[in-house]
């Protein structure tokens, strides 16, 4: 039976206790159209899942990405009304991605926006029964620091009196991107570091997508930074808690058009992405 359609999944940095271990799973109505309906998900696969994405409107109000599936067709209440199947799941609204860097920008500068932010997500919350909100800025920038985290914490202290949970994903690369640690700890319940499309068709040469360690043929700087282990480390040293990370691995590889067709190895030199376009999903994983 096919149990669960994913994107990305996440897993929790900490192991030492396997009942404490989080599974996040990501659905979107992508995973609707391809068969995969709430109906059909084991509930107990996961215990967390984001809905990936709603989007924004420039005011700093949330935009549904797909009414016709997300609202007309309940797709938002048929999700969290998993919960009814497993009461220890928690579901949450993930809103961004990268298409709507740009408006988190201007959100996030704006205290007008930013108030209009997280009144709209309250009321999307409240609305489809959501357990709290994922915040995916792709990404802050260095004049973006200190908006970001004003974003964050008026988002956590209105979602205090709810219990609503505030989450983010990250960038794997902490030291390129304006993450200010110390203030992101105070308001995000748990952190999802993209550990994935370590190598693309934006590389020179092959690459695992999210390779858990290094490869010996990779250069020094790649080794560290390139491969889950190096991404994961970093963020530990750099102040985070393993209690509040989770690593995120895609469930989708990345192709290649080689140069040589002969050399086929990692590290292998390519002229851009496969004929089928750069990415191939697992569409379904079935037991």
């Amino acid at each position: 039976m096919c149990k669960v359609l994913l994107g990305i999944l996440a897993l929790a940095y900490t192991c030492a206790q396997v009942a404490s271990v989080a599974v996040v799973c990501y659905y979107s109505s992508y995973n609707a159209y391809n068969g995969i309906t709430p109906e059909k998900f084991d509930a107990h696969l996961c215990t967390h899942i984001n809905y990936a994405f709603i989007l924004l409107n420039e005011d700093g109000s949330l935009k549904v990405a797909d009414k016709d599936m997300d609202v007309d067709q309940k797709l938002y209440l048929r999700v969290t009304g998993m919960k009814e199947r497993n009461s220890n799941l928690k579901v949450l609204l993930s809103v961004g991605g990268y298409s709507v860097s740009a408006a988190f920008k201007g959100i996030a500068s704006d205290p007008n926006k930013r108030a209009i932010f997280v009144k709209s997500s309250l009321s999307y919350l409240e609305t489809y029964n959501f357990d709290g909100l994922d915040i995916d800025w792709e990404y802050p920038e260095e004049e973006d620091r200190e908006t970001y985290i004003l974003l964050l914490k008026e988002l956590k202290e209105a979602f205090e009196a709810k219990g609503y949970l505030l989450t983010a994903a990250v960038n794997s690369k902490l030291e390129q991107h304006a993450y200010n640690l110390a203030d992101m700890l105070k308001y995000l319940d748990f952190i999802n570091i993209m550990c994935y499309d370590f190598y693309g068709s934006w590389s020179d040469y092959t690459g695992q997508n999210s390779a858990l360690y290094a490869s010996s043929v990779e250069t020094a700087a790649e080794k560290r930074s390139l491969n889950v282990e190096a991404a994961a480390n970093k963020w530990v040293t750099a102040g985070a808690p393993k209690s509040k990370l989770a690593i995120g691995t895609a469930f989708y590889g990345r192709s290649f058009t080689l140069s040589n067709p002969n050399n086929h190895g990692i590290h292998a030199p390519i002229t851009g992405a496969g004929e089928d376009g750069g990415e191939d999903h697992y569409v379904t994983v079935c037991v």
